[in-house]
């Protein structure tokens, strides 16, 4: 089965694909300023490589499954606490979105394009959780320290990290990855792979399961 995976912002676009047991990965950008206009850019590329057209040029095998990082929740927030003005000591707290309008026009944008087209291009898609990719590719869903055991300092060297580790997981599988999009595209594909692979170890214990029965419930 040829598979792919994709992590997707409205920057970069990393992507992963599995052919036969090898894995390639690169990174799709476009340079227009206008998010929409870098949408229908994304939206013109995705439907060439999802239809086999993998890196440019070449036309190759057509996806058979796909999978992207499922998007971030959207109804996080944080809690901002500040005093009150020069004849008020009154404590204000405030409850802000953790996410910007133009991060969830992104986010939630371009992974609508994403299932629009696989739809138009008849490839199955589906969704996968950032923890769970990251368990069952780098071996752990989240950290709270590195690997020397010290804490992060903050969310940014927290995100850096597992940048990192997907980088160096995948140059042990013999890839270079050109961004951290695409290593982590490679872990969705990853995941992916693993799925199909539970499912149809499931399908065979199923059916030995079924014949099993059969053969000692017939009679004589």
């Amino acid at each position: 089965m040829i598979t792919a995976g994709l992590d997707v912002s409205s920057n970069n676009i990393g992507w992963s694909i599995n052919i036969d047991g090898k894995y390639s990965c690169g990174t799709f950008s476009s340079k227009s300023v206008l998010i929409a206009e870098r949408g229908y850019h994304y939206q013109q590329w995705l439907f060439h490589f999802l239809c086999g057209n993998h890196d440019g040029v070449r036309r190759g095998p057509k996806i058979q499954k796909l999978a992207m990082e499922e998007p971030l929740p959207s109804n996080r927030m944080r809690r901002e606490v500040s005093e009150g003005g020069m004849f008020d000591n009154k404590i204000v707290e405030r409850f802000k979105p953790m996410t910007s309008m133009a991060s969830l026009r992104g986010a939630y944008g371009f992974a609508f394009v994403t299932m629009v087209t696989a739809h138009i291009a008849r490839v199955p898609m589906m969704e996968i959780n950032v923890q769970k990719w990251r368990h069952d590719f780098l071996g752990f869903r989240t950290k709270n320290t590195d690997d020397f055991g010290r804490p992060f300092k903050d969310k940014g060297a927290r995100t850096e990290y597992y940048k990192a580790k997907a980088i160096a997981r995948c140059e042990q599988l013999g890839l270079t990855p050109d961004t951290h999009d695409a290593a982590e595209a490679v872990g969705v594909n990853f995941c992916l792979d693993g799925l199909i692979q539970k499912e149809a170890l499931s399908r065979r214990v199923a059916t030995a399961k079924e014949k099993a029965e059969a053969l000692f419930s017939s009679p004589g």
